[in-house]
């Protein structure tokens, strides 16, 4: 394996949110558009961002509700100096994700209900001609049961199957949540891949504190430098993270919706493989910040 010395930058190109990665099973409650901005700040000479915009249909039949999504991201950074991976520029400044969702969810009795989503997705720099090697699968079902009555607030549990990349390779995992609603300002959501506590401030906004997994995995990679004397081809890249994000919530008119967040990633890993051989990373702590804006659609009034 010809040694690749990898400097922090990779490392924090990876730790951006993968709005597109799976750790949510449950169904978007109306149909929108949204534009989500990231940024993690000067961190060992790099700094890094991220745009995504997505958009979601929500369609209602006789046999269950239909949720169709659709979601792009590119990343982009700026940094001091490269050190020994200075060839490779453009590799890395052109790394996109893209995909595609598709969730079914049905109402049985006694407010039982089931979700089955299936979300395939690409991340690669185009570098090289798309193959098979660069999708990913993901999807799972979940069974969820609601309690609702007139003496005590709301609560659900739900509990699933999963298949994604958040642990780096694609892999299954267990999908479980417990929801409590403790007041109508206070609201408890218990589980895996994510934990959140939301404090509802008024009608218009709220502060939500999440805990959660997030990774990927591509394969297939190739970088090469501006004048094509240095190429490396079938590289897989391999991450997984922790993330603590405290997100603020608000109204922006009737169908518009803003947020404003900062997060923590108390740990993330990153593996670099050559075919050959791979190479381990281990970051340290660090900070990102964001904002974005979604409008939520009115499919009646179309």
């Amino acid at each position: 394996m010809k040694k690749i010395k990898a400097p922090y930058f990779i490392v924090f190109l990876m730790c951006y949110k993968m709005s597109g990665q799976l750790n949510n099973l449950n169904i978007e409650e109306v149909s929108n558009i949204n534009f989500k901005y990231e940024m993690t700040p000067n961190f060992d000479d790099v700094q890094l961002q991220t745009t995504a915009i997505g958009a979601t249909y929500k369609d209602s039949t006789a046999i269950g509700t239909f949720s169709y999504g659709v979601n792009y991201s590119n990343y982009n950074y700026t940094f001091k100096d490269l050190g020994s991976l200075d060839h490779f520029t453009d590799g890395f400044n052109k790394l996109s994700y893209v995909a595609f969702k598709l969730q079914h969810n049905i109402e049985l009795k006694n407010n039982w209900s089931s979700s089955i989503t299936f979300e395939p997705n690409v991340f690669s720099n185009f570098e090289s001609a798309l193959s098979i090697k660069d999708v990913n699968l993901s999807g799972g079902v979940l069974l969820s049961k609601k309690w609702i009555n007139s003496v005590s607030n709301e609560k659900e549990l739900q509990l699933g199957i999963g298949y994604s990349t958040l642990f780096g390779k694609p892999q299954l995992f267990p999908v479980f949540n417990y929801y409590y609603e403790v007041s109508d300002k206070f609201f408890l959501s218990l589980g895996f891949p994510k934990t959140s506590f939301k404090y509802k401030v008024d009608s218009k906004s709220q502060f939500t504190l999440s805990l959660f997994k997030d990774g990927f995995h591509t394969s297939d990679i190739t970088l090469k430098d501006a004048n094509n004397l240095y190429n490396y081809q079938n590289l897989e890249l391999s991450y997984d993270a922790i993330k603590v994000n405290l997100n603020y919530g608000f109204q922006l008119g009737k169908e518009f919706e803003g947020f404003l967040n900062l997060g923590f990633l108390p740990e993330a890993n990153l593996k670099l493989s050559t075919g050959e051989g791979f190479s381990e990373f281990k970051t340290n702590q660090t900070i990102f910040f964001g904002c974005g804006i979604k409008y939520n659609i009115n499919i009646n009034k179309l």
